[in-house]
């Protein structure tokens, strides 16, 4: 066997090898990852929008949707808005107080990503 072809052998067996081991080293950081915030019930980047009555002596919670927020608020100083928003709750009052000029702004993500829920499109027939 001549000397380059074996040395592009070596190369390529290598270059295989570490892309294995980069991969599953990735995959078990990431695991990892989820498992902390699992176990932190740290879930911040996502979006539960529910209808919640209090009715005869018991909280009734309907949830509508659960997304993360990169895909009801694509735009990023709008989730900063809302997670500064969200940090500034207490047990106390709970309810996220928008503040600043750009409250409808996120207001109007979070309504038009809400109404998808609810609206049942039109079909047009082709003939």
């Amino acid at each position: 066997m001549p000397e380059w072809l074996s040395t592009i052998e070596s190369h390529t067996a290598l270059d295989i090898l570490g892309g294995f081991v980069g991969g599953i080293l990735i995959a078990t950081f990431g695991r990892y990852r989820a498992r902390r915030q699992w176990e932190r019930h740290h879930d911040v980047h996502q979006l539960n929008v529910s209808l919640n009555v209090f009715a005869e002596g018991y909280l009734k919670i309907r949830t509508v949707f659960e997304r993360p927020l990169e895909h009801v608020l694509p735009n990023l100083h709008a989730r900063e808005v809302l997670l500064a928003a969200a940090k500034r709750c207490t047990i106390d009052d709970p309810m996220l107080a928008l503040t600043g000029d750009h409250h409808r702004f996120v207001l109007n993500y979070i309504v038009n990503a809400t109404v998808e829920h609810f609206s049942l499109g039109d079909r047009k027939s082709v003939v």
